[in-house]
Order: C-alpha cells, then sequence, then structure tokens
C-alpha cells in the first residue's frame, strides 16, 4: 500500500476512535456521525495536502475534519431543537449525499474528479392543511404565521441552504397536482424570503403526488401526502 493510502486508513481508525467516546444517546449519536464523516473527509484532504508526510497530513486533516464534522451536528441538533418548539412540524436529522458539479481542465476537455461527502441534513415537514386550503395555494392566516415561524429560525442559522418541495395526493391529473405543488413551494419560499430569509439561500421545486409518504387508498394517507418539506443543509 502507498504511503498515502496508509494515510487516509489511519484517519478512518482516527475516525472510529473519535466516534466511540461517549456515545450514548441518538443526539450524540448524530454529532459523533458527523465527526466520522469529516474526519474521513479530513483525512484524506490531509495526506493529500501534506505530500511530503502524509501520515502528519493524515492525522491534522483528521483533527480538522472531526472539529467540522461535530460542529454541523451540533448546530443541527440547536436547530432542530427550535423547530420541535414549533406545533405542527414534525423534524429528523437524517444523510444527505451532496456531490459537486462536473469540473473540467483549463482546455474544457479533460473532466477532474467529482467530489462527493455525505452530511447531515434536517428534514422539517409541513402538513398542507397547516398552510393552505383544500386545492389553494395562497397561504392561510394560519399558513403565513406557521411559515414566519420557521423564518424566525433559519433566520437564527443563516449558515444554511433550504431546499423547499412541494407535494400533493394522487387526486385528479399528474399535470394539475404538478402546478399545484410548484405553487405551494414558490409560495412558501416567498414568505420566507419577506419574512427576512435571504433569497439566495432558498429553492423552491414542485414534485406533484411522487414520493408519497403513505397509501393515497385512504383519505388518511392522502392528507399526510399532501405536504411541504423542507431540506436544511449546512453550508459548512
Amino acid at each position: 500500500m502507498r504511503r498515502s493510502g496508509k494515510a487516509v486508513t489511519l484517519g478512518v481508525i482516527a475516525a472510529v476512535l473519535i466516534s466511540g467516546m461517549g456515545c450514548q444517546t441518538m443526539s450524540e449519536h448524530r454529532t459523533a456521525t458527523g465527526a466520522v464523516a469529516g474526519t474521513a473527509l479530513g483525512a484524506g484532504a490531509g495526506a493529500l495536502i501534506d505530500k511530503g508526510n502524509p501520515y502528519r497530513g493524515a492525522l491534522i486533516g483528521a483533527a480538522a475534519g472531526a472539529l467540522l464534522g461535530t460542529g454541523v451536528g451540533h448546530v443541527l441538533q440547536k436547530q432542530k431543537q427550535a423547530f420541535d418548539r414549533i406545533e405542527g412540524l414534525e423534524t429528523r436529522q437524517q444523510a444527505v449525499v451532496l456531490q459537486q458539479p462536473p469540473q473540467y481542465g483549463d482546455e474544457g476537455q479533460t473532466r477532474l474528479p467529482r467530489q462527493s461527502a455525505q452530511i447531515e441534513a434536517l428534514l422539517v415537514r409541513v402538513p398542507s392543511e397547516v398552510l393552505f386550503e383544500r386545492g389553494s395555494s395562497a397561504l392561510s392566516a394560519q399558513g403565513v404565521q406557521k411559515v414566519r415561524d420557521v423564518a424566525q429560525v433559519l433566520r437564527d442559522y443563516p449558515d444554511s441552504d433550504v431546499y423547499i418541495r412541494g407535494f400533493t395526493s394522487s387526486e385528479g391529473e399528474d399535470k394539475t397536482n404538478f402546478e399545484l405543488s410548484q405553487r405551494r413551494a414558490e409560495v412558501v419560499r416567498n414568505e420566507l424570503a419577506a419574512a427576512g430569509v435571504s433569497s439566495s439561500r432558498l429553492y423552491a421545486q414542485g414534485m406533484g403526488s411522487s414520493n408519497p409518504v403513505a397509501s393515497n387508498d385512504t383519505e388518511a394517507g392522502r392528507a399526510l401526502n399532501r405536504r411541504v418539506e423542507l431540506f436544511v443543509v449546512p453550508r459548512s
């Protein structure tokens, strides 16, 4: 094995050691998971940066990556606690994979390797009836207040991007459902921006009846499928 490969392995071992320290609660587990991801990625980067001594580079990178990963987990925990105080929201942390866009060399021909990383993100789910009347894309008075409550948390934690997705049940035509879900996602985005969240952080997308979270065979299931979801992804 080449020295740089050994150095990365050393960094991964360090990640396992760091993750095993005091991981007793779910919150602590989430923080440790962030530390593992950060340590492994940091070790690889450190080994490449310090080519003269990849072992030293791996250890430096592992330490820095662990701090970064732990910090992300801690911020998400605090943010989740803030969202949990808003009635009617469902929140949970889950891992998402982030990947850089394609990169090309100076001549525009050589494609450079794409880098990807797994990072903890926060899912915030809001039933549509909390925000909208049936079949409408106009926020209700209750919906406006709910979005403003969400905006307050996002303003308190500004170092993240927010992906807003609208969903419907399978009732009706697919085209109609998609257009309604798109309008609803955009309305939530615009209201968040009006409430002081930077528009550069906000992305809206209609999903129609795709990705149901319950059966569309019952009204109770269809009600769960009519929803708006926000993915809060730390920029770090």
